[in-house]
């Protein structure tokens, strides 16, 4: 483990995985912060489950167990790598029964970089089992500019502490800020934690009643309606520089996408900067009560229900399971059920599948959101695609006006360097056809907008 300070963090909610073959799951952010220097920072946000980790009994220590993971960081500028770093994270435990299915191993990789437009690419490897997990996330690391106000990018932090030692994690060499890549709450995890720097605070002599600036926090919805808001804050400016560290009860807020928008205005100038950070609320999860088989459900299926659920999950099947379901019985298609909820079961030491929870939610979302009198929402071509590949990191929604039909254009910031889907209620009804998508794979018609008119 990490030499200087061991940072183990307990997440009390599920992990929504997109739906995808990825054997390691892990999650990773990244905030932009001003160097004395004038350069950006780069931080880099890693999470990685250590339920997952496999473990292996050291030679020659009793009842010492040891392993971890190799962590790969590539850094693309234009296609083109630009730096690479190697790390191996390594972890030792006595008991490896011990380890809970809710602790996370936070990381963090700082950067000095050059404003620009990059990709990180980041590979998990467990040093013994080989399992692999990698995602790609697009960066904007914008400049700072160096005579007006400014505000860094938001940090999403699982909390704040006062620093006893100087670990990776230290900022100012005060605070030990202990990021939440994972960036997801719900009533058993409600308070969103947040750290950001303001910069170029003015000060002045002439009159000190003038010298502060104001703070305000709100939180939007996806339709960036605002939900939640703070009392405006009126801060004594400390000098050129200051700092943000507050926590918001984010518990209550029903299920979906979020954005922390944080505002700050110098009183001396009346100059203002915002910046804002999406984040998760998720629901209650169904636990499956001790004793019963996951599989129970499935069991006591008909036939005509077995079809039902085969419709919904069609999309998300492989060739040859949507093969065997088609050619088999009603006692044939209940095991193949069973199996795909089985083999997408990311960690099988816990008593829910955490897939198939997240999974439900997007159809109970669907269903709710997107049915009509002529298709039920999961089925639907929104439907399907969320589904497919999680809730949107943008939603822009497009209601009819004059000739134009109405329509919904999603946006995934975490796929493929950003890819959109464009829905298109063709004939007023309610039901959006799925016109055009960015996402290898999908249906493909970048001039879908000159069919319907659209300018």
């Amino acid at each position: 483990m990490n030499k200087i300070k061991v940072f183990l963090l307990i997440i009390t909610f599920a992990i929504p995985f997109t739906v995808k073959a990825v054997d390691m799951p892990f999650d990773i952010d990244y905030a932009i912060f001003l160097n004395d220097d004038g350069t950006p920072t780069l931080e880099i946000y890693y999470m990685t489950h250590r339920s997952l980790i496999t473990y292996q009994l050291e030679e020659g220590k009793q009842a010492q167990y040891s392993g971890g993971y190799e962590i790969i960081t590539t850094l693309y500028s234009r296609g083109e790598p630009v730096y690479q770093k190697r790390d191996i994270q390594q972890d030792e435990i006595g008991d490896p029964t011990l380890v809970s299915p809710k602790q996370k191993i936070p990381r963090v990789l700082p950067l000095q970089i050059r404003p620009g437009e990059y990709e990180i690419k980041v590979k998990v490897t467990d040093i013994h089992s080989g399992h692999t997990g990698e995602q790609i996330l697009p960066v904007t690391v914008r400049s700072f500019p160096s005579g007006s106000l400014a505000l860094s990018d938001i940090e999403i932090a699982s909390y704040i502490l006062n620093a006893e030692e100087v670990s990776p994690f230290t900022k100012l060499g005060r605070y030990d800020i202990i990021p939440h890549a994972q960036r997801m709450y719900n009533k058993e995890n409600p308070s969103l934690t947040i750290y950001a720097e303001i910069y170029n605070l003015t000060k002045t002599d002439k009159r000190r009643d003038q010298n502060k600036y104001s703070q305000v926090s709100r939180i939007l919805d996806m339709n960036m309606k605002e939900v939640l808001k703070k009392n405006e804050l009126i801060i004594d400016t400390p000098g050129s520089f200051s700092i943000v560290m507050e926590k918001m009860d984010v518990g209550s807020l029903k299920p979906g996408i979020y954005q922390y928008e944080l505002a700050i205005t110098d009183l001396n100038t009346g100059e203002n900067v915002s910046s804002g950070k999406k984040f998760y609320v998720m629901g209650e999860q169904r636990f499956i009560p001790d004793g019963k088989d996951p599989a129970d459900d499935i069991h006591t299926m008909n036939e005509a229900q077995a079809d039902s659920l085969f419709k919904i999950l069609q999309p998300l099947m492989t060739k040859e399971e949507i093969r065997m379901f088609r050619r088999s019985n009603e006692e044939g298609k209940r095991n193949v059920l069973i199996r795909f909820w089985e083999a997408r079961d990311p960690d099988f030491s816990t008593p829910v599948n955490e897939f198939r929870v997240e999974l439900q939610k997007r159809i109970d979302y669907a269903n709710k959101h997107f049915s009509t009198q002529f298709r039920q929402g999961a089925q639907s071509d929104r439907g399907m695609v969320l589904l497919k590949y999680g809730f949107p990191s943008d939603r822009d929604i497009f209601p009819s006006q004059m000739d134009n039909k109405p329509y919904e254009i999603w946006v995934y910031t975490h796929i493929e360097g950003g890819v959109e889907f464009v829905f298109v209620d063709e004939i007023g009804t309610g039901v959006y056809d799925l016109v055009h998508s960015t996402k290898r794979g999908e249906r493909y018609n970048p001039n879908w907008h000159e069919r319907y008119d659209y300018r």
